[in-house]
């Protein structure tokens, strides 16, 4: 195909191409040149490949779920990895929801994505925390904070313990530290 492609003057260059890539490009490329030739789109890919290292294709599918550690199209040199969801018009409905399933759980359990992982939100009890801290500062005891907390609100509102001041003292300090 690489030589079918310096006819069709696809590759401009009279470089031998097989000197400029290592065995995994070239191959890409050679897998991208029979998808271009046979008119076939890129969620073709997954089938050669399985047809040429297998001899044989069990499963095609025309979507995939994967993660994609470094875009080929990235020009930048660090690249978080994401999960890359492709579909095709042949894609029916039923598979897309399996494969967002798919996806949401690649998100929980591959290492590679733990950054995405949603942190616990400790922004709406800040003010409750950063009167605890205060007033412990000034020298009140935890069970004196939590009254004089619980007096300052609704009955039905909040019903706040020495144990939820000392739990909310520790956060604090925890949120001033970062």
């Amino acid at each position: 195909f690489i030589e079918l492609a310096k006819k069709n003057d696809l590759l401009r260059s009279n470089e031998d191409i097989h000197e400029k890539m290592d065995i995994f490009w070239m191959i890409e490329t050679e897998i991208s040149f029979i998808c271009y030739f046979f008119h076939r789109p890129p969620n073709f890919k997954d089938a050669i490949k399985e047809s040429i290292y297998c001899g044989k294709v069990e499963s095609f599918g025309t979507e995939s779920v994967e993660i994609e550690d470094m875009p080929l199209e990235s020009f930048s040199e660090f690249s978080l990895p994401y999960v890359k969801m492709v579909i095709t018009p042949a894609t029916t409905y039923k598979n897309i929801k399996e494969m967002f399933w798919l996806a949401q759980d690649m998100y929980k359990t591959d290492k590679r994505l733990a950054y995405y992982k949603p942190r616990v939100d400790t922004v709406n009890n800040i003010r409750k925390y950063r009167y605890f801290y205060w007033k412990r500062l000034d020298g009140l005891k935890m069970e004196k904070i939590a009254e004089d907390w619980a007096e300052s609100r609704l009955p039905e509102e909040d019903n706040t313990t020495y144990i939820d001041v000392i739990k909310g003292i520790k956060t604090y300090k925890k949120l001033l530290e970062i």
